[in-house]
């Protein structure tokens, strides 16, 4: 025995590696209607349609391009469509009037060899764009489909059990079908124990379950796991699936997405602290705008503002040609992500057209698309008031404290004895063309994070905390300076959205380790080769214009954004290092436009040949107004030189040596901020409908918000300032509306039973598939609400039900087999196989190698050497650092190999439902995968150092128990004790360990 054991995994088929591949998005019948049918409406209908069909072939419905063409069939991978737009023969080049883009050639090869997936009841070509309703559009007949009625709470069958089993059973007896005996205690622990936390049970757990006696001893079980911080991680993953949660942007470089993973933890904590539902899916759409955010009982972060990071999960170019495309395509992700995940429902489908099947014209996409294009992005803290409002409240006492009497009196000494060619020189120096003059005026910008909160008023003294240099500045006029509150306190302020309809902006800016960009169009990444021009760096303490040329983006909307931190840049990876220095800041006076690169300017209040004396006489008067808090605008060029001599140090500033010292203590003791990635809200602005998704033909305006999916459309929300995000929050998390409540409890069902009351998890809607159990997705639905959103108390009413409770194990009747035999009515539970990360986990569990550790940035993936390519992270521990699974790192372009084969799904889009597959990759990756064999090894190390005096029964007993949660059968410990013949060798118990991890038991669940 032991001799064919060691053939078989001794020699595990050396040199067959995991081969990981690029990550793809999914070719299904939604990416067609997406991508591909919108290329053949714009390149190919005009000349392949019902008008026309040169060469006898139509490319505008199913049956035709199924069809082909009288040069043969279209869609094979040898077919005429490829071959035609690939320029490739040059008597079939299509279309004649010049090769089509690279970008849509490659998404038509990405479908035909896909296998070219197309609606099975499509027949017809698109409608015009601009949500035209043609006959074909009937939005009162769409909304009678099922979802979009509203939810009723069923009247409960008479049945001997109530609530979810009264609905099941009613089922199952009318096809004459009954349930499967309750499983036994081992499996119901094990079964449960993954379920809720994706690891499985001790073997004193699994004791001290068997010995409670307790009628309720199952339900304490449920409410012990809910309450474990591993729920929330397991759990976590699953709605990670859902928003396309990667830390990078995938594409050519594969940029870091910065602080994704403070994202990732917030979900964790959030299911963890049972947030009810509706308040979940409000954060997440609209945390920054409501009006008493949720701050995190431990930390005392702004929990409410880090759930809007999820918008800015997906992917992005870092230098698109066309800037507009690329914001079009970002937002048609976070559309497609917004509409599957709290709705079921494909609203990306109706980019080009009015959807093809379900109640959502164009109208309505546009009307979203207008809501988030009217959001931005930012990178800010998450820390609670206490952590900087504090401190920034007593900084600002400290300066309304000051003795301004004796300073002002201190400072006309200085200039009393300023020798008069010194402030001649300071006089000629100064740039008198430096302020005053902006576009946009300060007061409508817009703050976030703590620094650049409150704009500095003229004659405020913006102190530094530096005794060496204490002052940084006197404000000639209203402007912004970051350091007023400190210069420890980060932050950003954003001017109103503007066209670009000038060559040239003109910002006043100085500042030290400081960041002015122009965001046009949302774009982000800001860099070379075609953006860098759009972002600098403000390491100048001297204010002064900075002109940007503004050519290659004109007629874009674009907004300035100002940070006190170099580091705010969408492309610099996770920022939270609490080593860096976070001591920047920025000053600002205003922004122009401008047609002409020379900035704006005016005559010197002070004129050639200078006369100190009189200069002199000035600023003295203006500092008496300054002290006598008399200042007006006749004082502002006395101000300007005043806020010179100060900036450089040559007034006397010995009596702010004492407020320096106080500031310096505040400022220094503040901790590096909690940087999050989130959403701020922008200007307002409705969108223009893309004439067949084109951009650059713009239809009618959407208004923001039209939402016909259930009616809503004659009750438009009005008098929104901003995006309508939160409006739009609000309407979702609604009880009355018929999905939020459905596609969520939808989804709890599917993640227990391994597939969903609707299978179609992500789309509720007419090519979705219908309700196996329509009255009891309502009926938990009702639940859902009437429980207060709690998901907890979902998953323990489905886990106590006598249907989640069925053994999997009874063999099928004739009648099962004839009207049941996918198990759809539930007559016993479905036997399902562990995800990636929950076997990973579990190996680690075994092994004693699992961390704990809650939360934190990422562990980088272990990657095989064929996992190349530009942007490739640095290599990550084989076994992860122990870290669970949900910790290691989500690269788009570097996905775990190992993960993969047990499909871990490509972060491209909401994924509800994994794919479970039972391939040859996954059985090598437990029998050759280094980090199992690994595992065995620490595992029988473990096993070893645990029970040194241990009998080879007992020890065999014991790694059944750990593995299985179950005794070893008689001929499994008799195989297991021939195998190991005694041997207290290392080797050979790793060797067993090896065998049993390669068990099909040990990776599924009864």
């Amino acid at each position: 025995m032991k001799r064919t054991m060691g053939v078989l995994f001794g020699g595990l088929l050396l040199g067959v590696a995991l081969l990981p591949g690029k990550a793809q998005e999914p070719v299904n019948t939604e990416f067609f209607e997406r991508k591909i049918r919108p290329i053949l409406a714009a390149r190919c209908v005009s000349c392949h349609g019902p008008d026309i069909q040169q060469g006898n072939l139509r490319l505008d419905g199913v049956a035709a391009l199924k069809k082909g063409g009288s040069r043969g069939a279209a869609l094979p991978a040898n077919g005429t469509l490829l071959k035609a737009v690939s320029y490739t023969n040059a008597s079939l080049l299509m279309p004649p009037s010049g090769k089509l883009p690279a970008g849509e050639i490659a998404l038509l090869e990405q479908w035909v060899k896909g296998g070219a997936p197309l609606p099975a009841n499509s027949t017809q070509p698109p409608p015009k764009a601009g949500g035209s309703k043609k006959e074909s559009f009937d939005l009162t007949k769409r909304r009678q489909h099922w979802a979009y009625k509203q939810v009723h709470r069923p009247l409960e069958p008479p049945m001997e059990k109530s609530g979810i089993d009264a609905f099941v059973l009613a089922k199952l007896q009318k096809s004459g079908l009954s349930m499967a005996p309750e499983a036994d205690k081992r499996t119901l622990i094990r079964r449960v124990t993954f379920d809720l936390t994706g690891l499985p049970p001790k073997p004193d757990e699994i004791t001290a379950f068997l010995s409670d006696k307790r009628p309720d001893a199952y339900e304490k079980l449920i409410d012990r796991l809910l309450a474990s911080p591993t729920y929330g991680e397991r759990w976590a993953r699953h709605w990670l699936d859902l928003v396309r949660y990667a830390e990078s942007m995938g594409h050519e470089i594969d940029f870091d997405i910065p602080e994704a993973f403070q994202y990732r933890d917030y979900v964790i904590r959030a299911l963890n602290a049972d947030v009810p539902y509706d308040k979940f899916l409000t954060e997440q759409l609209a945390g920054d705008l409501l009006p008493m955010p949720r701050y995190d009982k431990l930390t005392g972060r702004n929990e409410s503002l880090t759930a809007t990071g999820f918008v800015w999960l997906g992917e992005g170019k870092h230098s698109p040609v066309d800037i507009k495309q690329e914001q079009a395509d970002r937002i048609d992700n976070q559309i497609d992500v917004i509409g599957k995940a709290f709705l079921g429902q494909t609203v990306a489908c109706a980019r080009c057209h009015d959807h093809k099947f379900d109640p959502i014209p164009t109208k309505d996409y546009y009307g979203l698309y207008g809501v988030l294009r009217s959001s931005r992005f930012q990178l800010t803290s998450s820390d609670g008031p206490e952590t900087f409002g504090k401190p920034a409240q007593a900084i600002s006492r400290i300066r309304t404290g000051l003795d301004k009497r004796a300073l002002s009196e201190s400072w006309k000494a200085s200039l009393a004895a300023l020798p008069d060619e010194k402030l001649k020189a300071e006089l000629q120096m100064l740039n008198h063309k430096s302020g005053g003059e902006s576009d946009f005026a300060l007061t409508q910008w817009t703050p976030s994070g703590a620094a650049m909160q409150t704009l500095a008023k003229p004659g405020e003294l913006i102190l530094s905390g530096d005794p060496q240099k204490p002052v940084l500045g006197l404000a000639p006029r209203t402007l912004v300076h970051s350091a007023l509150s400190g210069r420890h306190q980060e932050g950003a302020l954003r001017s109103p959205t503007f066209t670009i309809d000038k060559d040239f902006i003109h910002v006043n800016v100085a500042g030290q380790k400081g960041r002015l960009r122009i965001i046009v169009e949302s774009f982000q990444v800001i860099r070379d080769p075609l953006y860098g021009f759009l972002g600098h760096t403000i390491d100048d303490l001297e204010p002064r214009w900075r002109t940007i040329d503004l050519r290659m983006v004109k007629g874009r909307r674009a907004y300035v954004e100002l940070t006190d931190s170099a580091r705010d840049n969408f492309s610099n990876g996770n920022l939270s290092d609490p080593n860096k220095g976070h001591d920047g800041w920025i000053r600002c006076e205003g922004a122009v436009l401008s047609s002409s690169n020379v900035p704006p300017g005016g005559n010197s209040p002070y004129p050639l040949p200078l006369v100190a004396e009189p200069v002199k006489q000035g600023l003295s008067a203006t500092l008496d107004h300054w002290a006598s808090n008399s200042l007006t605008a006749s004082d502002t060029p006395a101000l300007d030189v005043l806020d010179r001599l100060l900036r450089k140090g040559i007034l006397e500033t010995k009596l702010l040596n004492e407020a320096s010292t106080q500031i310096a203590t505040l400022d220094n003791a503040l901790p590096a901020p909690t940087r999050i990635l989130a959403m701020a809200d922008g200007d307002g602005e409705d969108e223009n409908v893309f004439l067949r998704g084109n951009h650059k033909a713009a239809g009618p305006t959407a208004p923001r918000l039209q939402l016909a999916l259930y009616g809503t459309e004659n009750t438009p929300i009005t008098g929104i300032v901003g995006s309508g995000r939160l409006e739009l929050a609000q309407r979702l998390a609604s009880p009355q509306h018929p999905l939020t409540a459905r596609v969520i409890v939808n989804r709890l069902w599917h993640h227990h039973f391994g597939r969903g009351i609707v299978a179609t998890t992500d789309d509720f809607g007419h090519m979705g598939q219908l309700p196996t159990h329509p009255e009891l997705l309502d009926y938990m639905a009702s639940e859902l609400v009437a429980k207060n959103w709690s998901l907890k108390a979902m998953h323990k009413l489905v886990l106590t039900s006598s249907t989640y409770k069925q053994r999997s194990d009874v063999l099928p009747t004739a009648t099962a087999t004839k009207l049941d035999p996918t198990n759809k009515l539930l007559w016993r539970m479905n036997v399902r196989r562990l995800e990636g990360e929950a076997i990973r986990d579990s190996l680690l569990a075994l092994s004693g190698r699992l961390n704990s550790t809650l939360y934190g940035p990422p562990v980088n993936t272990y990657l095989t050497e064929f996992s190349e390519g530009r942007g490739r992270p640095g290599q990550g521990p084989l076994d992860g650092n122990g870290r669970r699974s949900i910790y290691l790192s989500v690269r788009r372009n570097f996905l775990s190999p190992w993960l993969q084969s047990f499909d871990f799904p490509t972060p491209f889009t909401c994924i509800g439902r994994r794919s479970v597959s039972n391939v040859p990759a996954q059985a090598l990756a437990l029998m050759n995968g280094p980090f199992v064999r690994q595992q065995a090894e620490v595992w029988a190390d473990r096993l070893l150092k645990e029970h040194p005096t241990a009998t080879p029964e007992q020890r065999v007993a014991w790694l059944y128990e750990n593995a299985f949660g179950r005794p070893a059968t008689p001929s499994e410990a008799k195989d297991a004790l021939e195998f190991v013949e005694g041997s207290n060798e290392k080797a050979i118990w790793a060797d067993l360990c090896h065998v049993l991890l390669n068990v099909k038991e040990f990776i599924f669940i009864k």
